[in-house]
């Protein structure tokens, strides 16, 4: 099969074989292929492999980050922690 990315006419029709009716894409290309692209706003429709990736994906982008919050949180610390001893001994 030779890849042609070319495109072609296309008509959305119902599929009144299910209830409800399904909408379906009607062409007249044989062994077409659809790339569909939509924009999915809600999480809870997400596939459970692609939750799985993303969340790898996202600790994996995330984790230096948040360690050098930790460190800077713990610097932070160490520095108030100076601050109020040399407050102290100065009296």
């Amino acid at each position: 099969m030779e890849f042609d990315p070319q495109p072609n006419v296309f008509v959305i029709a119902n599929d009144n074989y299910y209830t409800p009716a399904r909408k379906i894409i009607l062409c007249n290309v044989p062994d077409a292929m659809l790339v569909y692209t939509g924009q999915v706003t809600n999480p809870a429709t997400w596939e459970s492999d692609f939750i799985e990736m993303f969340a790898a994906e996202l600790g994996r982008r995330l984790a230096p980050v948040l360690a050098n919050m930790e460190v800077a949180k713990f610097e932070a610390a160490d520095a108030a922690q100076a601050t109020a001893t040399a407050m102290q001994a100065e009296g």
